[in-house]
């Protein structure tokens, strides 16, 4: 103390004066000793305020003071056989939801097919178009196991195939897959070529590559326009076809490939099998006769199609023919949906990007544009999700690879994926129900009331079309 008097005496800075002095080790020990038992104290206090927190909270249960509320003249009570019932039932849907989770999100023991398409290299034509792109997602979500997943992609509308590719796993369909297989994008690669070039367009070390590594092939691709050139109809559906068995043959390690058809490539008969049928024509002929120029073509168009009421299901039913040929000897199969509609419930409900088919339909209704239709609506409208068609195009190929036996000369197998025969609706009823459930919940973009008038009558329609449809666009 007498150094700091002296210090402020001074005006010295006091930083290098000690006022206290050092503590010894004795009072050390003493303040570390006050420490432990000011801790053992409060430590022992929080003890004591649980023990009588509890002691009041059990008191309060066995005698309670609130007043017990009597709702017995507002609640039907019920039998306990009833709320076993009851609760046996909720018991039975949460079981199936959790089901439902532990196998979508992956947490269930791997089913055969899981394990087939481990390790597998599959390479997919048509995998930008509506179809493949559910089928891509299928892939990454539920066989994450795969390898690789080579998708050809063509150069459009000034993008080039990667960055085609890279937007549109960004899409909305593929979060899901992101979420449950962050590494599946990885899996998934571009090839550069076009289903209607020579070879479908692909380098030479592409075309090397792929058959070094493919096992598995599934040929989506097609151009799906009815009222499509023939020329063109030609080299997407029928001469890309015969380059990709093509390239198949080269595969070393091939195992399988689908070939995605259409049930409607013999619309001219009445009930169709799963069997090849007489083609319209040769495949050497439909190429020689798609070199004509087009203008000739489209006035001698309807004599080339016959019985067969457009492009698509003229060339689609070649194409079939072309696999019998071409696919002789190979572990292939041939799968024909009917009209592909939305997704049912994968990856999400009710999702589509096309506009084609019924959707178109249900839009130009929806809206208000559509006012009449030429169509019967007795007629089956034979529809089938897009996800539980991708599910069967992932199956045929697992199905043929087991059951394939190399030099085997069986017939190829085919499946018809269609609604119509085990649950079928009409146009009819597939009408009323957009309507009924449309006009519960009607388009923002609506630019007319709901209203439609279709008929099998040529000349009614030509009637209503006039006034319905000529007139309000003028």
């Amino acid at each position: 103390m007498a150094q700091w008097m002296e210090g402020q005496r001074k005006a010295e800075a006091l930083e290098n004066i000690d006022v206290f002095g050092k503590p010894t080790d004795k009072q050390l020990n003493e303040l570390n000793n006050v420490r432990k038992l000011s801790k053992e104290l409060q430590e022992n206090l929080q003890d004591i305020e649980n023990s009588v927190r509890t002691a009041e909270v059990d008191n309060q249960t066995m005698n309670p003071t609130a007043p017990i509320l009597d709702y017995s003249e507002d609640h039907e009570f019920v039998s306990a056989n009833q709320l076993d019932d009851y609760y046996a039932q909720e018991d039975l849907i949460d079981t199936k939801e959790a089901e439902k989770q532990r196998l979508t999100k992956g947490k269930a023991s791997k089913t055969d097919i899981q394990m087939f398409y481990k390790d597998q290299c599959v390479f997919l034509t048509g995998g930008t178009g509506f179809l493949g792109k559910v089928l891509i997602e299928k892939l990454l979500r539920s066989c994450g196991d795969i390898d690789t997943l080579y998708v050809l992609v063509r150069p459009k509308r000034g993008k080039d195939p990667v960055t085609r590719l890279h937007d549109m796993l960004d899409e909305f369909l593929f979060h899901r897959a992101h979420e449950e297989n962050p590494k599946g994008i990885h899996k998934v690669i571009p090839i550069v070529g076009d289903m209607e070039m020579p070879g479908i367009g692909l380098s030479d070390e592409d075309r090397k590559m792929l058959t070094s590594k493919v096992t598995i092939i599934i040929n989506s691709a097609a151009t799906v326009k009815f009222d499509e050139k023939l020329s063109i109809a030609t080299g997407i559906n029928v001469r890309g076809t015969k380059e990709v068995l093509k390239l198949a043959k080269e595969c070393r390690n091939l195992k399988a490939i689908t070939h995605v058809s259409t049930a409607f490539s013999n619309t001219h008969l009445q009930y169709i099998e799963e069997k090849f049928y007489e083609p319209p024509m040769s495949v050497e002929a439909l190429e020689a006769v798609s070199q004509i120029d087009d203008s000739i073509l489209e006035s001698v168009l309807p004599t080339i199609l016959g019985n067969r009421p457009n492009t698509y299901c003229f060339t689609k039913a070649i194409a079939e023919e072309a696999v019998r040929i071409h696919g002789e000897g190979l572990p292939i199969c041939i799968v024909r949906p009917s009209i592909v509609v939305s997704t049912y419930d994968e990856p999400v409900r009710g999702w589509t990007d096309s506009v084609y088919g019924p959707t178109g339909l249900v839009v130009g209704i929806g809206t208000g544009v559509l006012r009449t239709m030429y169509m019967d609506v007795n007629k089956v409208a034979d529809m089938v999700p897009v996800d539980l068609c991708v599910n069967a195009i992932i199956v045929s190929a697992y199905h043929t690879a087991m059951k394939y036996k190399e030099n085997e000369t069986s017939d190829i197998p085919i499946y018809n994926f269609v609604s119509g025969a085990q649950a079928p609706i009409r146009w009819g009823e597939f009408i009323e129900y957009n309507r009924r459930f449309g006009m519960q919940t009607p388009t923002i973009k609506a630019v007319w009331y709901y209203g439609l008038n279709p008929t099998n009558n040529y000349y009614m329609f030509m009637f209503y079309n006039f006034f319905l449809h000529y007139l309000p666009a003028l």
